[in-house]
Order: structure tokens, then sequence, then C-alpha cells
């Protein structure tokens, strides 16, 4: 017995958290003519959704040399959604990383969404909801995802990718709870050593002055478009807030069980007492949360490092 579904979805949560790998394996279960549990992962249908060939199942993405989801993207879809269905009881449609629509691409498919055809499932994918405007987010059924915890993610990759165990801790620590980047690593060693990098980079401003601080921040942010910034902004303050979070550990327990000492460093305890993190930690927070309401990327970031707790330790540039 296959659950009925609704006419729109909005799934959204963190960038590589599982997002579009929950939707295609809704639609495998839609499709599927295999066993119980589905989707079986077998049958022609499942075979069908993974090679990205079955009929009654579409995902539309940002095309790489495009900065948005374009409106003929949409009305390529259109004939095909007014369709009935020609092998499963009913079409899903996907819009992966709908955050990244154009106004026109909006527009077009919020017309879809007013008036869903019979017996299609239309399924949205973002990394920020707010970024949607009001008339499709009201439309959609909201689906939040969170990040998964290293342990479970550590278990995963083990179990269902067959990794050594003290390997699959140190992949599960710096995914900082994203799967999809997790198993992506696997098959391509640079992310991880860029990872690393950044990490690097995140966890040397404890120890350098404001002088210091600012380049870094020129460093990461680099020269790119204002929502380049605005991504690699939030970046930088969610690695910041794991690395302060585990120096909070560090500095009362010794321990740091995220990432086992990757950002800290060593895992000695770093030069801060547990008042001065305690304190800066919301400064990360709001931070993060001015740069989603557009504020300069460049300019919260480079008052968030100037902001950070100084030790006799810090020299002065």
């Amino acid at each position: 017995m296959r659950a009925k579904l609704g006419h729109a979805y909005l799934v959204h949560g963190p960038e590589s958290v599982g997002k579009t790998t929950l939707v295609l394996r809704l639609a495998g279960s839609l499709v599927c003519s295999g066993p119980e549990p589905r989707p079986c992962g077998a049958c022609r249908g499942c075979r069908q959704v993974a090679r990205g060939g079955h009929p009654d199942v579409r995902l539309i993405e940002r095309v790489d040399d495009k900065r948005d989801i374009t409106i003929e993207q949409i009305r390529q879809v259109e004939e095909w959604v007014a369709l009935a269905p020609t092998e499963a009881p009913a079409k899903l449609l996907c819009i992966a990383g709908s955050d990244t629509l154009n106004a026109a691409a909006a527009s077009a498919l919020l017309k879809t969404l007013e008036e869903p055809p019979p017996r299609v499932t239309l399924i949205l994918t973002a990394v920020d909801p707010q970024t949607l405007p009001i008339t499709i987010r009201s439309r959609c059924q909201l689906l939040a995802l969170q990040p998964v915890t290293a342990r479970v993610l550590a278990e995963g990759l083990a179990a269902e990718h067959g990794v050594e165990p003290a390997r699959a801790q140190e992949l599960a620590a710096l995914a900082r709870g994203r799967p999809g980047w997790a198993i992506r690593a696997l098959a391509d060693p640079r992310l991880l050593e860029k990872e690393r990098e950044s990490l690097a980079l995140i966890g040397g401003l404890a120890g350098n002055g404001p002088y210091r601080r600012l380049l870094a921040v020129e460093s990461w942010l680099g020269k790119g478009t204002f929502l380049e910034n605005r991504e690699r902004a939030l970046e930088f303050c969610a690695l910041l807030e794991t690395w302060w979070r585990d120096a909070l550990l560090l500095s009362q327990a010794g321990v740091a069980p995220s990432l086992r000492g990757q950002v800290v460093g060593s895992g000695e305890a770093p030069p801060y007492g547990p008042g001065d993190i305690a304190a800066f930690l919301p400064q990360i927070q709001e931070t993060a949360a001015r740069v989603e309401a557009n504020v300069t990327p460049r300019l919260a970031l480079e008052h968030l490092v100037l902001s950070m707790p100084r030790t006799e330790r810090v020299p002065y540039g």
C-alpha cells in the first residue's frame, strides 16, 4: 500500500544534507514494482529513476553555466505535467535548488502550483526557503531536514559503503552533518583536503591579530558575486561556530566529540576560558542571521572576526 502524496512539498535544509536523495527515494517508492520495503532498488522502475530515465519522474536543476533556474526550464515541463502518467500511478516533478529560481521562472511555477494537475506531485528543494516568494511557500507542505549526527553518519558510511571505522569517523566529523559531502569525499580526496584547509584557516583565527584576521576574511570570500559571497559567509559562520563549540567542550572537559580535535587543532585546550567562548558564540549566530538578511557579507565577517576575544597569546598583527 502506497501512501497518498499531496500535490506540493518544499524540502529544505543545509547543503548536501540529502534533500534530493530523499526526493529520488520517494520517486523510487512511487514507481517501484518490487517487494516491500520500497523502493527495492532492483526493479525496472527503480533502475529508471536511478539513471534519470523514468517517464513519470522529472528532475530540474540549475544548469552549470547559469546563475538561475530559468523560465525556459519550467516551460519545458509544463506540457509534461499536464499529461497523464504513463506507467506509475502518479507523476513526480522535483525542482532541486528551487531557491535559485529567477523571478520569471518562479512566476511560471506559481501557475502550476495554483492549478495543480491531477496525479502530479511537485517537490521543491531549497537550502533557504525564505528566499522563495511567499506565494510559492504557502502552497507547499514544508519538510525540514537537519544535519546528521557524526555518530550516525559514521555508522552509515561503515555499513553502507564499507568505510573502515577510523576513516568513517574522520569523514563524519569533517562532513558537519552532510551525508552527501561525505559520500562525494569518498570518491574525491580533493574535497577532504579542501575541507582540512578551510578548518585550518578557521582554527588559525584564534592565534592571529586583527590584521591577519581581516586577511583571512578576504582570502575566504575572494572576488565572487554578492550571492556567492553570501553563501561563503554563511559557510564561514557554520565552520566558526563548530570550532568554538568544540573549543567550549575542550575547555570544560578536554574532549571535542563533533570534530575530535580536527578544528581546534592538536586537542589541547584553546587559549580562551568557557566564559569568553560562551559569550562569543551568539555573535557568530547573529552574524549569520545578518548575512541571511542581506547585510554585506564582507563587512559582517570583518566585524565578527574583529570582535573575537583577545588573549595574551594573540599578537597585535
